[in-house]
C-alpha cells in the first residue's frame, strides 16, 4: 500500500491510489490488534494517508481513528520498564495526530480535531496523575494509601529505568542492570496487581493499574471554564500553527496562522534557545543583559507568527481571564507577555489575569474531589519554606522573611542556610506533605540536555570553591524524580522563587511537559508560581513581597489575578514608589538593618530619576501560574 501511495505521487495518481487502499485493505485481513497490533497501526496508517490524498476525507477520519485507539492500546500494554518505550512510541507516532488534526480540521470539525489535540500531548503526566487521583468510590483512605506508595515506588523504579535509557549523552545501560531492575518492577507490579485483584476490584471492575486512560471529550474541556473564562489551546503540525478556542457555549473557535509560521517558530525557537544558553555561563551579568535586551524583539517577533491580533480578537469581548495550553516551543514564551501595542501585553486584556495548564486533562486532573475555601488562620494557612540554602541570595532572606510575616508564626516552618540541607529537607516531610503554601528561594537549575534531571539546589549542593552555575553536588539537590515522589495533601501553591523552574523540554515531539513545575503539580499542589529563565534576584524579592501581600489580602484573589496585580505594579512602580512602599508597610521586614539594605540596594541599582526600573518583561514576564 504505501509503494502504491509514493508511486502515486510520480504517476497515475488516481489509479495508484485505488491500488493502495485496495492493498490496504486486503492487509487488514491478516492484521488484528491481538496478533500484529504494530502491523495493523501501519497499515490503518498507509490506508488513512491514501484516503486522504484521494480527497475521501470522513474515510481517512474514520482509518486515522482506527489506528490512533490500535496505538493507544499498544502503549497502555507496555508494562516492565516501559517508559522509554511508551515515549518512543509516542513520539513515532505523532505524525498519526498531526493528520487526524489537519483532516478533522478540513471536515469542519473542530471539536473532534481537539479531542485528539488532547490525546496527543502529555501523556505520561496524564497517566501517573490519573493512576493516583481516580480512586474508585468505596475504596477506603487505607487501602487507597498502600495502593499509591506502591504505585510510587513502581513509578520511581521505572522512573529511574527512563531516566538511563533517555540519558541523551550515554546510551549505556548494562544487561546485568536491565535484568536485576526488571526483576524488581516485575515483583512490584506483582504486588500491585495482587491489592488491585483482592481490594479494589470488588468495588470497580474496571479498575487496573496503568490502565487506558479515558480521553477527555469536548464538553468536559468546555465545563472546566464559567462564563468569563476562556481556554486557549495551541496545537501545530508540518502545515500550520491552530490556536483553539473553547468558551463555554458552542464550538471551539479555531485561529490558524499562515502555512509558513511552523518554520519561522522553529527558528525562533533555536535562535533564542542558542543565545540563552551562551550566556547563561554569566547568569548574573551577561545573561541579564541578553533578556533584557533582546526578549522584548523575540516576543515582538512571536507575537507577529502567532498572528495575535487575530487571535484576540476572536476572543469574545465578555472573557476577563485566559487559561492558556501552550504546546511544545510555546511553553518557553512568557505568553501572557506578548505585546499587542508598544505600552500594552496581551495580560492587559484581562482583568482577571492568565494562568496556563499543561493540557486541558491534566487541569482535569488536577481540580480538588473537594472545594475547601482558603481560610484565614490555622492549618489552612500554614507556611513550609525553604529560604537561601546556599547562602549566597541575599535578597532570598529578605523575601523569605517577608512572606512569614503574613502568616501565623505557630503554621510556619522555615529551613534556612545550612537548615536546608537534603536530610533536613526530608525530616520535615510530614510538614511539608501538611502545608498549604510551600515557598522555595533557592537556586533552580533546567538541564536542557537531559531534562529529567532537572533539580533544585539545597545547602549541600554547593562545592567549595565553586560557582554554583558551573558543578554543584548532585546529591544535595531535590531532582526531578524526587519531586515527583512527594505528596501533598491539601497544597494551595507551591511557590518556586528561583531560576528556570517552569522551562521544560522543547525536545521531544510528544510535548511530554518535563519541567521541575510538572513535578510539584504531579505531587498535588493545586497552583504552581514557577519562572521561564534566570531571574534577577533583588527584583524577585520585591516581586514575591508583594505578591504574597495581594494574594493573602482583604480580598483573596485568585492565584493567576495576583499575580497579574503584582506584575501590573512592578511594571510601573518607581524607585521612589517603592521606597515609599516599603516605609508604608513596616511589618513586612524584621527590622532597621533590611531597611537600611533594601533603600541602599535600590538607590544604588536604580536611579530615581529611572522612571521605571522594572517596566522590561525581563523583571517580571518570567512568573507565570500553572494550574487552578
Amino acid at each position: 500500500g504505501a509503494a502504491y501511495r509514493d508511486l502515486s505521487q510520480q504517476e497515475e495518481p488516481e489509479q495508484n491510489l485505488e491500488l493502495a487502499i485496495a492493498s490496504c485493505e486486503d492487509a487488514l485481513q491478516v492484521y488484528t490488534r491481538e496478533s500484529f497490533p504494530q502491523n495493523l497501526a501501519g497499515t490503518l496508517w498507509n490506508l488513512g494517508l491514501a484516503y486522504r490524498d484521494s480527497s475521501q476525507l470522513q474515510n481517512a477520519s474514520d482509518t486515522f481513528r482506527d489506528a490512533i485507539d490500535t496505538v493507544e492500546e499498544i502503549r497502555s500494554g507496555i508494562i516492565i520498564g516501559g517508559e522509554a518505550d511508551k515515549q518512543k512510541l509516542a513520539e513515532e507516532w505523532q505524525p498519526l495526530y498531526w493528520e487526524m488534526v489537519e483532516v478533522c480540521i478540513e471536515l469542519e470539525n473542530y471539536s473532534e480535531a481537539l479531542e485528539y489535540v488532547e490525546r496527543s500531548k502529555a501523556r505520561k503526566l496524564v497517566e501517573l496523575m490519573a493512576a493516583t487521583r481516580l480512586k474508585p468510590q468505596g475504596v477506603s483512605s487505607e487501602v487507597w494509601e498502600r495502593y499509591d506508595a506502591l504505585s510510587q515506588d513502581y513509578n520511581a523504579l521505572s522512573q529511574e529505568c527512563w531516566n538511563r535509557q533517555q540519558r541523551r549523552d550515554s546510551s549505556t545501560v548494562s544487561t546485568l542492570w536491565k535484568t536485576e531492575i526488571t526483576k524488581q518492577l516485575t515483583e512490584l507490579r506483582h504486588q500491585i496487581d495482587t491489592l488491585v485483584e483482592v481490594e479494589i476490584t470488588p468495588h470497580d471492575p474496571q479498575f487496573r493499574f496503568g490502565k487506558r486512560v479515558q480521553p477527555i471529550a469536548y464538553k468536559e474541556i468546555q465545563a472546566l471554564v464559567d462564563d468569563k473564562t476562556a481556554i486557549v489551546e495551541w496545537y501545530f503540525t508540518t502545515k500550520s500553527i491552530h490556536a483553539f478556542i473553547v468558551t463555554g457555549q458552542g464550538e471551539p473557535i479555531l485561529v490558524s496562522t499562515n502555512l509558513d509560521a511552523w518554520e519561522k517558530l522553529t527558528q525562533l525557537t533555536s535562535q533564542y534557545v542558542i543565545a540563552y544558553n551562551r550566556s547563561k555561563s554569566d547568569w548574573r551579568q551577561e545573561l541579564a543583559l541578553f533578556l533584557q535586551q533582546q526578549l522584548p524583539l523575540f516576543l515582538h517577533c512571536l507575537a507577529e507568527i502567532l498572528e495575535l491580533d487575530q487571535l484576540i480578537s476572536r476572543v469574545p469581548p465578555h472573557c476577563q481571564e485566559l487559561v492558556l495550553v501552550p504546546y511544545r516551543f510555546l511553553h518557553l514564551f512568557p505568553l501572557h507577555a506578548l505585546p499587542i501595542s508598544k505600552t500594552e501585553y496581551l495580560s492587559d486584556k484581562f482583568s482577571q489575569g492568565i494562568r496556563y495548564v499543561p493540557s486541558s486533562q491534566i487541569l482535569q486532573l488536577s481540580l480538588p474531589q473537594d472545594s475547601t475555601p482558603l481560610e484565614t488562620g490555622g492549618e489552612e494557612k500554614s507556611l513550609f519554606a525553604i529560604q537561601n540554602p546556599t547562602a549566597d541570595l541575599g535578597w532570598a532572606d529578605i523575601e523569605v522573611e517577608a512572606i512569614q510575616t503574613q502568616f501565623n508564626h505557630v503554621n510556619v516552618l522555615v529551613l534556612k542556610a545550612d537548615a536546608a540541607s537534603k536530610t533536613g529537607f526530608n525530616q520535615a516531610a510530614t510538614k511539608l506533605k501538611d502545608a498549604a503554601f510551600v515557598h522555595f528561594a533557592c537556586h533552580g537549575q533546567f538541564d536542557f540536555k537531559n531534562p529529567q534531571f532537572s533539580r533544585l539546589l539545597l545547602a549541600d549542593a554547593k562545592l567549595p570553591e565553586s560557582d554554583i552555575s558551573t558543578a554543584v553536588n548532585g546529591f544535595g539537590c531535590l531532582t526531578l524524580p524526587e519531586i515527583f515522589n512527594l505528596r501533598f495533601r491539601q497544597c494551595r501553591l507551591v511557590t518556586l522563587s528561583a531560576c528556570e523552574t517552569a522551562i521544560t523540554d522543547i525536545l521531544n515531539t510528544s510535548d511530554e511537559y518535563i519541567s521541575i513545575l510538572s513535578g510539584f503539580l504531579f505531587a498535588g499542589s493545586r497552583n504552581v508560581l514557577g519562572t521561564l529563565w534566570a531571574v534577577d534576584d533583588l527584583s524577585t524579592a520585591i516581586f514575591m513581597i508583594y505578591f504574597y501581600k495581594t494574594l493573602l489580602g482583604e480580598t483573596q484573589p485568585t492565584v493567576a489575578l495576583a499575580l497579574k496585580q503584582t506584575q501590573d505594579w512592578i511594571r510601573q512602580v518607581t524607585v521612589d514608589q517603592l521606597l515609599d512602599w516599603i516605609e508604608d508597610n513596616p511589618n513586612l521586614f524584621i527590622n532597621e538593618e533590611r531597611h537600611k539594605k533594601i533603600r541602599a540596594d535600590l538607590s544604588k541599582y536604580y536611579s530615581s530619576t529611572k522612571k521605571n526600573p522594572f517596566q522590561c518583561p525581563y523583571y517580571w514576564a518570567a512568573f507565570c501560574a500553572v494550574g487552578q
